[in-house]
């Protein structure tokens, strides 16, 4: 289970009243974190975390309370704010520190991680296609039948993808049963509509739904998958082959290889046997939610066509008529529309005209903010200039020693910031020197046991000296 596997507190920033600020906090450390354009985003430093911090809370454009065991506090600055967040995010396990040499590092913790991924996974919850699972399900084994010792190990793959299979088409059976109960409950046809269309149609039907009745539905290679199952059970070359390598590979005795190999070889066929059961299953709540949603149309579809054309109409022929015509008119409007003032004969008023068609439009595609690009880039430029460079600060040492044997750290000069990058990174230098000698760096770090003051900081004093053994 998860306990012991997860922090204990892992849950408790979103359990508190400012879960749903939680919930934005740790979808955005999970795009930066997750992007794959930046090679520095598995590691970032805590004031990258803080500032992308920051960046959620003014977009949500309000304050920050703590939790109901400090109730009272509020934060009303976002750095304030941005700090306590990242502080109930470390104490709880969702991030971790990491030494990177002298620095400090914040990571993400990898169970953590996946647990985010599932639940970002339950929020975007997408229609599946499920031809080419199948699809792939029939070549791993088709693979299998003709290599089993060089493929052999795509039936456990095969396997696995079954198993995906089978849980997506109960979550769906699951899921029309919750919809058809907050359909049943839903009491506004407007909104029973829109419920209609959001939960099922877009977001629990299958991608090839439309496709199971015809001949180039999902399911064509059942039969296919079912044959070559019998092929490898009962083939005198494929079967010991596969049991052997599942010895092999879970480090198990030759009988209970045999036993799980079956077991797995069962579960296939008897998934692919009872598909159409779990197909008729869905299908019933499907046509349970359609009727549904037809009598809901019918009622929608009882008012009167037209009606509101005509009453256009006769408010128009009402208001070019004199007192006299009005007296005699043999059909008048109803008494409550002749209450309202935009139609009597006290009212200036124009009749509104009949509704045109709207104009065509061109639909633009969504341009990407300029501004978040940049951000992005330039966290991108700063995050690779922070990486340590030997070469880098090599070369630095050289335009400062000259011709020199030797300088002291005090004579060093900084006049931009790649160089001042080059000055904190000497300390890794010294010691990426003492790991690898190898490499035959130019220059060797001596530190002399004092502390040097710069204008730009305080470190351990040191001499920068010619190494005789780089060339």
């Amino acid at each position: 289970m998860i306990f012991g596997k997860l922090p204990d507190e892992i849950f408790r920033p979103l359990a508190g009243k400012n879960r749903f600020v939680f919930e934005k906090v740790l979808k955005q450390l999970h795009a930066v974190f997750g992007d794959d354009e930046n090679p520095e985003s598995d590691a970032l430093s805590r004031q990258v975390i803080l500032e992308e911090i920051k960046h959620v809370l003014l977009m949500e454009d309000q304050g920050v309370s703590l939790d109901d065991e400090d109730e009272g506090v509020t934060y009303d600055s976002p750095g304030q704010a941005a700090e306590y967040i990242y502080g109930r995010l470390l104490s709880c396990g969702w991030i971790e520190k990491e030494e990177v040499g002298y620095n400090i590092a914040i990571i993400p913790n990898p169970n953590a991680s996946i647990l985010l991924d599932a639940l970002i996974g339950i929020e975007h919850l997408e229609k599946a296609s499920y031809g080419l699972t199948v699809l792939s399900i029939y070549n791993h084994l088709d693979t299998v039948c003709k290599d089993p010792k060089e493929r052999g190990l795509l039936f456990t793959e095969a396997v696995s993808r079954t198993r995906e299979f089978t849980t997506h088409l109960r979550n769906i059976t699951y899921s029309l049963k919750e919809v058809q109960e907050k359909l049943a409950a839903t009491r506004e046809p407007r909104e029973l509509l829109k419920n209609f269309f959001d939960d099922f149609v877009e977001n629990i039907l299958i991608a090839d739904y439309k496709t199971l009745n015809s001949a180039d539905n999902p399911f064509r290679f059942r039969s296919r998958i079912l044959d070559t199952l019998r092929a490898i059970e009962y083939s005198k070359d494929i079967y010991p082959e596969l049991v052997t390598q599942y010895q092999t590979q879970q480090n198990i005795d030759h009988a209970e290889a045999s036993f799980r190999f079956r077991r797995d070889l069962r579960y296939i066929r008897k998934v692919f046997e009872s598909v159409d059961r779990r197909l008729a299953k869905i299908d019933t709540f499907r046509f349970r939610l359609e009727k549904r949603v037809g009598e809901t149309v019918k009622i929608l579809g009882r008012s009167m066509p037209g009606i509101s054309n005509r009453i256009l109409d006769l408010m128009q022929q009402i208001s070019v008529l004199s007192d006299n015509d009005l007296n005699d008119a043999p059909c008048l409007a109803p008494a409550k529309l002749l209450q309202i003032s935009g139609i009597s004969r006290f009212s200036t008023k124009t009749p509104r005209g009949r509704k045109e068609q709207p104009a065509p439009q061109v639909l633009k595609p969504k341009i990407q903010n300029p501004e978040a690009a940049a951000r992005r880039k330039a966290i991108r430029e700063y995050m690779k200039k922070r990486k340590f460079n030997p070469q880098k600060v090599s070369d630095y040492l050289s335009q400062q020693i000259k011709e020199q044997t030797a300088i002291e750290g005090k004579d060093l000069t900084v006049s931009t910031v790649d160089e001042l990058l080059c000055f904190l990174q000497i300390s890794q230098y010294s010691r990426y020197s003492r790991k690898n000698p190898a490499a035959k760096p130019t220059f060797l770090v001596r530190k002399k046991g004092t502390t040097l003051m710069t204008d730009w900081g305080s470190c351990p004093d040191f001499i920068i000296e010619r190494n005789s053994n780089a060339h």
